[in-house]
């Protein structure tokens, strides 16, 4: 009797775990393919050299990890961010440029921090591009689906 009753005992703690176990596989998503990728947005909105390039890493990070073609990247440069993608005053137009090559990576640059501080497009890093307004680009992105990425 004393073993029935451990056992009952044991059965019923293991309970919840099968419930939680279930509910996790309730939210499993598609692994993501070359049609149908993650869309992941990634803020930047500092020209602290650190958070920059840990910015720049996750980008690269996304990448590694769901594999070429299977992850879009966009990394929206604004307000004080807007300085990181700047020709004359990044700290690091190397790694900017060479990420806007990547098909999977899109950096992005508002324009109205742009005109704020009396700049053009002309004056970004090779590569960037830009939309109308990085919050925008953001709200848009993000009833759209994207994934928001707040470093």
């Amino acid at each position: 009797m004393r073993r029935f009753v451990y056992a009952l005992f044991g059965v019923m703690l293991c309970l919840p775990g099968l419930s939680h176990a279930a509910k996790a596989s309730e939210h499993m998503v598609a692994p993501p393919t070359k049609a149908h990728p993650r869309k992941v947005l990634i803020q930047l909105d500092t020209n602290n050299v650190k958070k920059v390039n840990m910015i720049l890493n996750n980008a690269e990070n996304l990448v590694k990890y769901y594999g070429p073609g299977k992850v879009r990247v966009i990394i929206d440069a604004y307000g004080p961010g807007i300085h990181s993608v700047l020709a004359k005053a990044s700290k690091v137009p190397g790694r900017i440029m060479q990420m806007s090559t990547d098909p999977d990576i899109e950096v992005t640059a508002c324009d109205t921090t742009l005109r704020t501080i009396h700049k053009t497009g002309k004056d970004l890093v090779p590569g960037v591009s830009v939309v109308p307004g990085g919050i925008a680009e953001i709200a848009d992105r993000k009833l759209a689906g994207w994934v928001m990425i707040y470093p």
